[in-house]
């Protein structure tokens, strides 16, 4: 579920770009990654960025095998809280259309603990 609009707050891990972030896989492609959380901690909420065509791309983020988002467009740090449901794994996609959009593409820039 998406909570409303919050100030920005440094997440318990910030993701670098090898982590989370999924470029643009080609025409009617899909392209993963998946990030678990270390230590015996789990994902409580997470930060997503993304700029795809709007209606046509989609970034989804899954949370141990469970859809939890799935939008087109652009977003910056949007805030995604699974606290009901707290997950060890997060994997992201970015699904594409059959038109050619280089450049798109989305990340999973932090998660809270």
């Amino acid at each position: 579920r998406l909570a409303p609009s919050i100030p920005y707050t440094t997440p318990t891990v910030s993701l670098d770009d090898d982590q989370l972030r999924v470029l643009y896989p080609g025409e009617d492609n899909t392209a993963c990654k998946e990030w678990s959380a270390t230590g015996g901690n789990t994902i409580k909420s997470f930060y997503v960025t993304h700029a795809t065509e709007t209606g046509y791309d989609f970034f989804t983020v899954s949370a141990d095998g469970v859809e939890v988002y799935n939008k087109s467009g652009n977003k910056t740090n949007k805030f995604v809280d699974i606290s009901a449901s707290p997950a060890t794994t997060l994997e992201a996609c970015m699904t594409a259309d059959s038109s050619t959009q280089e450049g798109f593409g989305g990340e999973v820039t932090g998660v809270f603990y």
